[in-house]
């Protein structure tokens, strides 16, 4: 079930509207929090939200079915905190999105550790969507206790 979802694109220096453009084509009719950042992208009569508070990000991070973010590291954290795994997209400095790669590093990492699923956003796809949703981020000491 995809009907909740915050995209969190975080980033005060570089817009992201690839990665805008792609869930948008992917999540049709889907209730959408969103913080674009500096990613001027209109919505209807306006803008997206290029900025939302901390606790009420949070707060939409802990009721959604899904999370789609870049790979910033504060945002990943909180979402793994409120126990979604997120899908990251990190941002690609070829594409003018970063000053350099190191977001698809810090996605690889946590990709690895089954702490989120990475994929570049043209390659993202329904079925990455899918798989994240249905994940769930555990503390090590709530996963020992269950044993």
């Amino acid at each position: 079930m995809l009907d909740r979802v915050t995209v969190s694109l975080g980033s005060e220096l570089w817009p992201f509207p690839r990665a805008v453009d792609r869930i948008r084509e992917l999540l049709p009719g889907a209730e959408i929090t969103w913080q674009v950042g500096v990613t001027e992208y209109p919505d209807g009569e306006g803008l997206l939200p290029q900025w939302v508070p901390a606790d009420e990000l949070r707060a939409a991070i802990r009721v959604s079915d899904l999370v789609v973010m870049h790979a910033g590291v504060g945002s990943v954290l909180v979402a793994l905190d409120e126990g979604k795994v997120p899908v990251i997209l990190p941002r690609r400095m070829r594409h003018g999105e970063m000053v350099d790669d190191h977001q698809t590093e810090v996605a690889a990492v946590l990709a690895e550790r089954g702490l989120a699923i990475s994929v570049d956003p043209d390659e993202l796809d329904r079925a990455h969507l899918e798989r994240a949703a249905g994940l769930r981020a555990r503390r090590r000491a709530e996963f020992e206790k269950q044993g």
